[in-house]
């Protein structure tokens, strides 16, 4: 067994290397280490204000538009309903007037009649 520990330390040497390196750099480098992990904590917090402001900024122009096209189209309803009304009294001003001309030939009509 302590055969082959040794000869796999001998062929693959590098492995144990790196792990007691990072070991050691570890050790002798933990307060940078413990600053490197707080500054990624306080980015990952800062990202994560970030997108709840971003959010709730989206979430108000979201409802600002539903607002502004609920009124326009509450705004073009009374458009079109004037425009019906209007619609609806210049046909029968025109039945009135197709009357008061029809009338009138008749009246036409008949003075050519009495005269001829």
């Amino acid at each position: 067994m302590l055969g082959r520990i040794t000869l796999f330390l001998k062929h693959h040497w590098k492995i144990p290397a790196i792990v007691f390196l990072i070991l050691v750099c570890a050790f002798l480098y933990r307060s940078k280490l413990a600053g490197l992990i707080g500054v990624l904590h306080q980015s990952r917090g800062d990202y994560k204000r970030a997108l709840e402001k971003t959010n709730e900024k989206n979430k108000k122009a979201i409802a600002d538009i539903g607002r502004n096209a609920i009124a326009n189209l509450e705004q073009q309803e009374l458009r079109q309903a004037k425009l019906d009304k209007e619609i609806t009294k210049l046909e029968a001003e025109k039945e009135e007037l197709e009357e008061e001309l029809e009338e009138d030939l008749e009246r036409l009509a008949q003075e050519i009649k009495d005269k001829f």
